[in-house]
């Protein structure tokens, strides 16, 4: 069973779930951060990664591809909000 790392958590401001703010690097390759689900998910597709200099990153897991050691899966937390279409951008 992979090792739970502690990390720090925050507030939804929408729901007040207890989330995990982490770097993501979007598609075009630039940096950003991403909320996810604080309790790990057998069905997330996400895996957070505390690196070398501390932070959090979040590396998506293609479907079929193995987690990394220590790694587990997390769902984001705009999958899971209940109040996430109100956050959600016009195209």
């Amino acid at each position: 069973m992979a090792e739970r790392v502690e990390v720090p958590t925050a507030r939804c401001k929408s729901c007040d779930a207890e989330i995990i703010w982490a770097s993501i690097t979007k598609k075009d390759g630039t940096p950003g951060q991403m909320p996810f689900d604080k309790d790990p998910d057998e069905k997330g597709y996400y895996c957070l990664v505390r690196r070398s200099d501390g932070t959090i990153h979040a590396s998506y897991i293609k479907k079929g591809e193995s987690f990394p050691a220590g790694g587990l899966p997390r769902k984001s937390h705009f999958a899971t909000c209940p109040n996430a279409p109100s956050h959600r951008r016009a195209p």
